[in-house]
């Protein structure tokens, strides 16, 4: 985040000498203002996983919740452990991989892949705590 913040302002304090008009000025102080909010949300994202003898909880947020998505244990198949790369998923938070595949992933590394009995939804569900995460997930099947 203090990378973003010196990033916003070096530009202001780049750019506002140079700005001929209000409008330019108000444009440069608008796109501040964005990389710093862009800065406090990925600073603040994260993602949860909670396992119950029902099911499986996914929820990705940004300091408050965005997404979630309940897997019933009874339509739940544990399919192992991935490597998850952010060029591979096209980057960090909750991505949509396409042909049913959703990864969440606040970081490059291995992530356990949960799939739907049915076969339309594969989840990949980052995790620093990967063994933890694959022992809870196997025990409640």
């Amino acid at each position: 985040m203090t990378i973003g913040v010196a990033v916003a302002v070096n530009l202001l304090l780049s750019a506002w000498p140079s700005a001929t008009s209000d409008v330019e000025r108000a444009l440069f102080a608008l796109l501040a203002v964005a990389v710093v909010a862009l800065c406090v949300l990925v600073a603040r994202m994260s993602s949860v996983t909670e396992v119950s003898a029902d099911g499986v909880s996914l929820a990705f947020r940004l300091g408050v919740t965005v997404w979630r998505r309940r897997i019933a244990r009874d339509d739940l198949a544990v399919d192992g452990v991935e490597q998850v790369g952010v060029v591979r998923a096209g980057g960090l938070g909750l991505r949509f991989l396409g042909a049913g595949r959703v990864a969440l992933m606040v970081r490059s590394g291995p992530g356990v892949v949960l799939r739907t009995l049915d076969g339309r939804r594969t989840y990949v569900v980052g995790s620093d705590r990967i063994d933890e995460l694959l022992g809870v997930l196997v025990a409640h099947r």
